[in-house]
């Protein structure tokens, strides 16, 4: 299945609080982490070009956090550096194996899609809903980083300069991801109440929106066992947690890897 990062949904309700300036910062943070440690001695220290204008409140920021320093002209990772950028990696590989697969789902069918069941107009058909914010929430993950995580794991995200165009907290990225996790589908809409004569006929009971989460999120869980068992050698995503891992999300809706709850530095 291919992955996309996600869309506002018209239908949602609006309600979930907004991102606040500092959780911005270590968004921003990450991105220059990422690109630093793509392109080690690539930011010149003192560099006066409007691109490192930009970039100049993250740098502060990083030397504050010792994240990055300068040395030799340029700006590098420190140690803590480092292992910030390789728990936001994980944390992106992780998102692919066990969250990717919530981006399209018909519950009215049971069924997981890919970006094949989505129209030419880039539009979800109104059987298919993306529930991985829902499915963050409900697993007690940040909405804003798994979002984040979805963006970063576009290959896209990255081309040209563009990237630090999106650095300023009022940038049209934060905008978007706001809009985004705000306008996203909550559990407490997914309830299911068969109408009278449909409970006669089939025997459906109510579900709540925690226990549609509970079917979806083991059936997602089982797909993704199934998935990893069937990579080849050397195949995507790049990282398949061992199957103690994997058998932990099918035997336990609620549970996430640590490394969601843990500080980034």
């Amino acid at each position: 299945m291919g992955h996309s990062h996600p869309t506002p949904h018209p239908q949602a309700v609006e309600g979930r609080p907004g991102l606040p300036p500092a959780h911005r910062m270590r968004l921003s943070a990450a991105i220059v982490l990422d690109r630093l440690a793509a392109n080690p001695g690539g930011f010149k220290a003192g560099d006066s070009s409007p691109s490192a204008e930009i970039l100049a409140p993250v740098w502060e920021y990083l030397k504050s956090q010792n994240l990055a320093l300068e040395a030799d002209g340029v700006y590098q990772l420190t140690p803590k550096g480092q292992t910030a950028h390789q728990q936001i990696s994980r944390m992106r590989e992780s998102y692919l194996t066990h969250f990717d697969i919530f981006a399209l789902v018909n519950l009215e069918e049971g069924m997981f899609g890919s970006l094949e069941d989505v129209s030419q107009e880039g539009e979800l058909d109104e059987d298919w809903v993306d529930l991985r914010v829902a499915v963050a929430e409900f697993k007690g993950v940040d909405p804003y980083t798994l979002v984040f995580c979805a963006m970063l794991s576009d290959p896209d995200f990255f081309a040209g300069d563009e990237w630090m165009e999106d650095l300023p907290a009022d940038s049209f990225f934060y905008q978007e991801l706001e809009a985004i996790v705000q306008s996203q589908l909550a559990a407490w809409e997914l309830g299911i109440e068969p109408a009278t004569d449909e409970k006669e006929e089939s025997g459906e009971e109510n579900m709540t929106g925690e226990e549609v989460l509970e079917f979806v999120i083991g059936q997602g869980a089982q797909i993704n066992r199934e998935r990893a068992a069937d990579l080849p050698e050397g195949g995507t995503p790049p990282l398949v947690p061992p199957g103690e891992a994997l058998l932990k999300y099918i035997n336990d809706p609620k549970y996430v890897e640590p490394l969601w709850k843990e500080p980034w530095w």
